[in-house]
């Protein structure tokens, strides 16, 4: 008679040791009860099978999943702290081998898919949850195709159904400009935030080969005072004709339009051979049809000065003869102007002197001519000397320095240039018969201008 098949309680067959040992472990108290809280009933079973032969290894695998896949779904523990009741399933199987370990490798093997099947997934990575909103965002823009995502300054492309809000240009027999030698077209001005607009179209490329070239420029740009510029976005449109849809082009960045800048737009906004072959009919019967959105996002008005310093300085001179020295009075007189740079000077003397030098030197300057005329921001940075000449041994009298001359600050020099008493004295041969000669270099280094 072969050994009888022990059944649990659901009529499957146990485990062998090796399962009971390894899958098992976790199991409850119940489970290990089951052979010896019901040995009558275990015994009459095997004597009402007198020909059934003995399970294999697989059989019991079998037997075992949905006990096992039934504890994963409750969250049943599997019980690694509970052998004897395992080795007890055994003790009540006589006639079964133990198994080898060839059979153990080969149930571990069957039971791999009751663990696969287990729901313990790993956690979406960033990747996965964008992937898996993908067909969300499409749903949700509806009509109009999400951009390509933005890489650091370049255009972002998209397409559209809804024409273009602020202007549209359409060109028939867009192959004559060229036959005409039109490198450039400008289309008509069109208004947006309390500015003028147009669009510049080069079907050819501008300095590009094998591309369209369109760009938005401000009108009347130098209408704009120094300092004002306009910050605003744009989207540049070209109609696919056989789609009804609308090619979109548009800097993620806004742009800057000033007096220096008024001009932005595309180089290569569409290859000419995508332009022309395109089955979508961007080019049809020699019709093509551009547009042109402008969102102006602020008006900026900023003050600021340009620096230029100038390189290989001109060094200009004058000369100022005074006759009757003793004859002028306690004010002060002037010399004829003389042109430095771009500016008209002029020597400034008070006899008696004057502030910290008043009744005893000489106080001399040199002063601008017109300072009225300056921007309020303009500064002349100009080096310059002035001297007394010495009428009788040709040793002059001189001082030098340098200074910022603006409109509110328009001269500069000595207050306390050279004493009364020793331009008096007959000797140093400054004052020769009631006559002086003064002398001014004036060499001019740079000029900061408003912007």
């Amino acid at each position: 008679m072969a050994p009888p098949t022990v059944y649990d309680q659901r009529g499957r067959a146990p485990p062998s040791l090796s399962f009971s040992l390894s899958l098992s472990i976790d199991m409850p108290e119940a489970g290990a009860s089951i052979v010896h809280d019901q040995p009558k009933a275990t015994k009459s079973i095997v004597h009402d099978q007198p020909s059934m032969a003995p399970p294999t290894v697989h059989d019991q695998c079998e037997a075992l999943k949905p006990i096992i896949h039934d504890q994963f779904e409750t969250g049943a523990p599997i019980a690694h702290d509970q052998p004897e009741a395992a080795k007890s399933i055994i003790h009540d199987q006589p006639g079964m081998a133990p198994p080898t370990v060839h059979d153990q490798c080969e149930a571990a093997e069957a039971l791999k898919p009751i663990f696969h099947d287990q729901p313990r997934m790993a956690p979406l990575t960033v990747h996965d949850q964008h992937e898996a909103r993908k067909p969300i965002v499409h749903d949700q823009l509806g009509m109009e195709e999400a951009p390509k995502p933005i890489v650091h300054d370049q255009p972002v492309v998209s397409t559209t159904v809804a024409t273009p809000a602020h202007y549209m240009v359409k060109i028939q027999l867009l192959s004559l400009l060229k036959t005409n030698k039109l490198e450039r077209y400008e289309s008509g001005e069109f208004g947006v935030g309390g500015y003028k607009w147009k669009l510049a179209i080069y079907p050819n490329g501008n300095k590009v080969e094998c591309h369209l070239s369109i760009y938005l420029v401000m009108v009347e740009e130098s209408s704009l005072q120094p300092g004002w510029e306009v910050h605003a976005g744009f989207r540049l449109f070209l109609l696919a004709q056989k789609e009804d849809k609308y090619f979109v082009c548009q800097d993620p960045m806004e742009k800057r339009f000033h007096r220096e800048k008024h001009e932005w737009g595309f180089d290569e906004f569409i290859s000419l051979k995508e332009f022309k072959e395109s089955p979508k009919g961007y080019l049809v019967d020699d019709t093509c049809v551009f547009g042109a959105e402008v969102f102006v996002k602020e008006r900026i008005t900023w003050k600021g000065e340009c620096l230029s310093m100038i390189k290989d300085a001109i060094n200009y001179k004058t000369n100022w003869e005074i006759n009757k020295f003793s004859k002028l009075g306690a004010k002060f007189c002037e010399s004829k102007e003389f042109n430095a740079g771009d500016q008209k000077w002029k020597i400034k003397m008070y006899p008696k002197g004057k502030d910290t030098g008043m009744g005893t030197h000489i106080s001399l300057f040199l002063s601008l001519s017109e300072p009225e005329t300056l921007a309020p921001t303009t500064k002349i940075f100009a080096e310059f000397t002035i001297c007394i000449r010495d009428l009788k041994h040709r040793s002059d009298y001189s001082s030098t320095t340098s200074y910022w001359f603006s409109s509110s600050k328009p001269e500069w020099g000595w207050r306390r240039f050279v004493s009364l008493h020793y331009f008096s004295l007959p000797e140093n041969g400054l004052l020769v018969k009631d006559k002086c000669w003064v002398q001014a270099e004036v060499t001019i280094h740079g000029v900061a201008t408003p912007m």
